[in-house]
Parts: structure tokens; sequence; C-alpha cells
């Protein structure tokens, strides 16, 4: 049997798809990840390198844009998000330029892992790093750094790389 979803239901979706793209964002830009909490609709970060904050930032927005789209979201669909998110919108308009294009393929190639960890985080209510890592697929182990250069820069998702053994 099925039945339709609230408000609150599809409210919940959208915010955890936002968080989980903040989540991954931080992540593969180096960062790590203390908790993600659906109710409060935040992702606490432990660390994120300066430099990727404001694509961090804009990673929330460009996910829930892309998952109310369905496919990689217009100028104004972002804008859309950006304008149900003041938090993120201000912080944006701060911060200066942000490398939009970089975030959009980056968000896109790894699109699984963002809904992945989503439905984690919404069925669940929190997440934390080593959901992040299990949506990515990474082991978080020595090769990490590795991982994610495959990722970032090679644009290569899911990372098959054959390990030595030890």
């Amino acid at each position: 049997m099925t039945h339709a979803l609230t408000a609150t239901d599809l409210r919940d979706l959208r915010v955890s798809v936002h968080e989980a793209g903040h989540a991954v964002a931080a992540v593969l830009y180096g960062g790590t990840i203390d908790r993600i909490d659906l109710a409060e609709g935040a992702t606490h970060y432990g660390a994120v390198p300066d430099q990727f904050d404001h694509e961090v930032t804009f990673a929330g927005p460009w996910a829930e844009a892309r998952w109310l789209a369905g496919h990689r979201p217009s100028g104004a669909q972002i804008a859309g998000s950006l304008a149900r998110n003041s938090h993120d919108a201000e912080a944006l308009t701060a911060s200066g330029h942000v490398d939009r294009r970089e975030v959009s393929a980056l968000l896109e190639l790894v699109w699984p892992a963002v809904e992945e960890l989503a439905a984690t985080l919404y069925v669940r209510g929190h997440a934390g790093h080593r959901d992040v890592l299990d949506a990515l697929q990474l082991s978080g182990d020595h090769y990490h750094s590795f991982d994610l250069h495959q990722i970032t820069s090679a644009r290569m998702w899911p990372v098959r790389v054959l390990r030595p053994v030890e």
C-alpha cells in the first residue's frame, strides 16, 4: 500500500537533498563532517578548507534545485533554491566569486552519492562523516587523498583503483 507524501515529507526530502549536497561537497573538497541533522536543517562541519567554503555553500542550493528539477538545474531554478535558503544566499552574496560550473560538474558526477546520503538522512534524521564516505564509496583509509583527487581532478567516480596487497 502506498500513500501520498505530505507537505512535511516533501520539505524533509528537499532539506535532506540540500544538506547532502553541502556534506558531499565538503568531503570532496577535503573537509570533514561532524553531523548532519534533518530537524535542524543543518550540516555541522568538522573542517572545510577556507578556499572552498563558498563552493560548499553553493552545493546545497544546487543539489536542492537538481532534485526538484530532476535534471541539471537552470540558473533560474538555482535562484529559486537560493530564495528559499536566505542563509546560503547571504553567504554567497558576501563571498564574491564561486566557480558554479566546477561545483555543478562535480556534484553531477557524484549525483547518485548525493541521493544515497539524502535517503540516509531522510530515514534516520541524521548522518555523519562515515555516511558521506559510504555514499561516495570511499574507504577513508590512507588512500583517501588519492581517491579524492581521482574524483575532483580526474573526474572519475566511482573510484576503481587496484590497491597493493599489504
